[in-house]
């Protein structure tokens, strides 16, 4: 309890130094009360869970809860061993360490720490307490670690290849604590590894069993006094009622499209970083026009796609929206040289694109924002039904591992890859646009083939059409 004073005018240095110095330390105190703050459904369950799973919206707090659980554990049991786990090493140090409002930096009181090394990451709390973090892009990582309770944060952003087997290897690693416990904050993706642990919550459910896996769901807007008003209201305006918005801001678990080409464990196998694109050796930019501009038309579908060294396609970015005529060939172009491209194709139905394409080539040469010589186009037909053309790029992405890879997310065309089925009579046009690329670019490959030759004779090679 503060002192009282009778008004702070009248106290001497000595007690307004002192006084100042309280107050300091309570309002330290009430920052530092997570219960305080905390919404009820942020709090860890009254029951004897093993894995409690926030399924939950964008800014609904999930990283802050992940923060707190882990500092909860931390505090109370000194010389314990916690992990850390995110998609990357770089987003466990940049999110679950360091973030600003949420990491586990700004929520552990300076005093209580000890060290922190950044490099692991690796925090080491005073009372012994130590909280290492750890990517999830290999297993065999955490072998002969000993960990008394785990956070892992947006577990369907995990490699889907290494997803499970990290999972798997974090009980082992706690085959010695006395009560361990991991909480999972994540956004809901329809993946394997996280409908394997919503179907184990359900058949617990079912029957009526002491339940070791607690689902807490909830919604960004649970979460709207702590975020910026302007934003929701964008949000909200953008993707309120889409496909894309069910899954980020009401946190749904939406299931695949029957009979659809593309799957959405198939994208999220194959994503990558920016960083882990290798050295391209050939980048269109693809585009599927559209005539006019209403809300009625269709979009102008354009999709930058590149193949690397690895004989692999990356889909670098996505420009695509409903806009025609110059303005829509200027952002060709820019994209054209954003993505540091090779040649524009466009489908040849529209006669008139290869005219506008030209035109804005010219001015924008005169404005001095693209190099000299003729403009680098190509033209290809649609001669095929959709789904002819669809289905061999589709089946790139079904490989395992997969051979085309979006570099970062793009949801709209994504949502349009998972949700088109052959017999929709529907065109998207940013599908369009991404098989025309990469059908593209697989034409203009070769494949080296082995020529058979007479028993006893060596197998010569011939560079031939892939």
């Amino acid at each position: 309890m503060l002192l009282a004073y009778p008004d702070p005018a009248m106290m001497t240095d000595a007690e307004l130094a002192a006084y100042l110095r309280e107050v300091s330390e309570v309002q330290g105190l009430v920052r530092y009360d997570w219960p305080r703050h905390a919404r009820s459904e942020q709090l860890e369950p009254n029951k004897a869970y093993r894995i409690w799973m926030l399924l939950a919206g964008r800014g609904f707090g999930k990283t802050r809860t992940g923060a707190e659980t882990v500092r909860k554990w931390a505090t109370a049991k000194p010389g314990g061993h916690y992990a850390v786990i995110a998609k990357t090493h770089r987003e466990v140090y940049n999110v679950c360490f360091t973030a600003r409002r949420a990491g586990l930096l700004a929520v552990v009181p300076p005093k209580d720490v000890k060290t922190f090394n950044k490099s692991e990451p690796y925090l080491e709390l005073k009372n012994g307490a130590i909280i290492r973090g750890f990517g999830a892009q290999d297993p065999d990582v955490l072998r002969g670690y000993d960990f008394d309770g785990v956070w892992c944060d947006e577990y369907a952003a995990w490699p889907v290849q290494t997803a499970q087997g990290v999972f798997d290897m974090l009980w082992f690693c706690m085959r010695e604590a006395e009560s361990p416990h991991m909480v999972i904050s994540t956004t809901p993706k329809s993946l394997p590894h996280v409908k394997k642990l919503l179907t184990r919550a359900a058949k617990q459910k079912a029957r009526s069993r002491r339940p070791r896996v607690v689902i807490t769901r909830g919604k960004t807007l649970d979460n709207a006094a702590n975020l910026s008003q302007e934003a929701l209201e964008e949000l909200l305006e953008q993707y309120g009622g889409t496909r894309l918005g069910r899954q980020e801001l009401d946190a749904e678990l939406l299931t695949d499209v029957e009979g659809a080409l593309w799957k959405s464990a198939w994208i999220e196998a194959g994503r990558v970083d920016k960083d882990d694109v290798p050295k391209l050796v050939r980048t269109v930019v693809s585009v599927d026009p559209a005539d006019t501009v209403s809300e009625t038309s269709d979009e102008t579908g354009i999709v930058a796609v590149g193949r690397g060294e690895d004989g692999e396609h990356y889909v670098l970015a996505d420009r695509s929206m409903k806009i025609a005529g110059m303005a829509a060939a200027r952002r060709i172009w820019q994209c054209y040289l954003d993505v540091d491209a090779d040649v524009v194709i466009y489908e040849g139905s529209s006669a008139w694109m290869r005219d506008i394409l030209v035109d804005a080539w010219v001015v924008m040469q005169k404005e001095g924002l693209l190099p000299g010589g003729d403009p680098p186009l190509d033209v290809v037909q649609a001669r095929a039904s959709k789904r002819v053309r669809a289905e061999p790029v589709a089946a790139r992405y079904e490989v395992d591992p997969p051979r085309v890879h979006h570099v970062g997310a793009f949801p709209a065309m994504e949502d349009q890859l998972t949700t088109w089925t052959p017999e929709s009579g529907d065109s998207p046009d940013r599908l369009d646009a991404l098989v025309h690329g990469v059908t593209y670019l697989r034409s203009k490959e070769t494949r080296r083939a082995v020529v058979a030759s007479p028993l006893g004779q060596p197998a010569r090679p011939s560079a031939g059409p892939r």
